[in-house]
């Protein structure tokens, strides 16, 4: 197995844990100490990631250093209670209006480039996430449910990260 497969591996166990703890507990109080220990360990993971990448193919990639090194900040931030994973989330709700409304924006440009399928199809997606983020600031019971699709998608993501990383082609 190459190092890049071993890292799609690893990086997509680390979100399939993620997305179970999320769907399973959401967020609240007593998640803020569990999801700001594992966003130190999991950056701490990606800084040893990158770490290694340098050692073995002489090339420090800079995703997993800045990632690693912004988890690890977060989580110290959070562990000390100088931030609150819901503030993160507040951004996160605002950041779905930003990015489906530029989803909306570019499948309409695509459709007018003449490939109505992906235009449709981003056109589709961003309106769902503006639909999500809507829905979350209209209705309290609705972030509930918010927590359980936020992190099913995420341990799927991590799922066909390990599924592809498993079965992609060797070159």
């Amino acid at each position: 197995m190459k190092n890049i497969d071993v890292t799609k591996v690893i990086s997509g166990i680390v979100a399939v844990v993620v997305g179970i703890l999320i769907a399973v507990l959401g967020i609240g109080d007593v998640m803020n100490t569990y999801l700001a220990i594992l966003a130190i360990i999991s950056g701490s993971i990606l800084l040893l990631l990158g770490c290694y990448t340098l050692y073995s193919k002489k090339v420090l990639p800079l995703p997993p250093l800045a990632l690693g090194g912004a988890l690890i900040a977060i989580g110290v931030g959070v562990f000390t209670n100088y931030i609150s994973f819901e503030v993160l989330i507040w951004i996160l709700v605002f950041s779905l209006f930003g990015v489906g409304s530029a989803l909306v924006v570019f499948g309409i440009y695509i459709l007018v480039k003449r490939n109505p399928a992906l235009g449709v199809g981003f056109i589709v997606i961003g309106g769902g996430l503006i639909a999500l983020a809507a829905c979350y600031l209209a209705f309290g019971d609705f972030r509930k449910v918010f927590w359980i699709i936020v992190g099913i998608l995420i341990a799927v993501s991590g799922a066909l990260d390990i599924v592809y990383a498993l079965v992609e082609k060797k070159k």
